[in-house]
């Protein structure tokens, strides 16, 4: 059964309407017709069987045939901070992290980041990183879709932003002493902040910044 994903308002007690490329996919390639079905997931741990009612090039309306729970999150909630890259490397970190169980992604401008973006751009990104999101969910068979965050404008401000999770970790290449594997818990955690830096690294500021607001290296 083909699983597609439709955002919570355009989900009724018991309609489903489906637009974007999904569509085009479900006429032109998978040539489904009107009267068999499909499951579609909203985001939100909720999945349901639909019947194809109607079809056309702008959108696909369904009957909801069965609605039920649909749970494949891993109870730990990993916060990713990724600090901005060069080029398509920071679409190609959100895509693998989703695929791979983050919950949640902040765009961080780091003091080594060469990625400047201006504000009207900014937000025409961070709109961008979350379509790239929601398609990696869907490929992944994902029930949440993670959300990209508005782009932090420093290590210490999301560092404020994890007040809260109970293990926090930050990668840093001079770090000579402490592996992962070093790391001692005294208790199993049920959530994760993880911060990496740039192409030129994190900073010994940004690193003591880190470290006085509870990271780990």
């Amino acid at each position: 059964m083909r699983l597609f994903f439709a955002p919570p308002e355009n989900i009724s007690k018991d309609k489903v309407i489906l637009r974007g490329s999904d569509v085009s996919h479900i006429r032109n390639v998978l040539r489904m017709k009107c009267g068999q079905s499909l499951y579609v997931v909203d985001g939100s741990g909720s999945r349901f069987k639909v019947e194809i009612e109607s079809m056309d090039r702008s959108g696909i309306k369904g009957r909801i045939l069965l609605k039920e729970a649909f749970a494949t999150e891993s109870p730990l909630k990993i916060f990713l901070g990724q600090s901005l890259l060069r080029g398509n490397k920071f679409d190609t970190i959100l895509r693998k992290s989703v695929e791979l169980g983050v919950n949640e992604v902040a765009p961080i401008f780091a003091e080594r980041s060469v990625v400047k973006i201006s504000d009207p751009n900014s937000l025409k990104k961070v709109e961008r990183w979350n379509k790239i999101s929601w398609e990696a969910s869907k490929q992944s068979g994902r029930s949440q879709i993670p959300k990209v965050k508005p782009i932090f404008n420093s290590i210490e401000e999301f560092s404020r932003a994890c007040e809260d999770f109970d293990l926090k970790i930050v990668f840093w290449e001079e770090e000579e002493t402490v592996r992962l594997r070093d790391i001692e818990l005294k208790n199993t955690p049920r959530s994760v902040a993880v911060v990496t830096g740039p192409e030129g690294g994190l900073t010994g500021a940004e690193i003591k910044v880190a470290r006085e607001a509870g990271f780990g290296t």
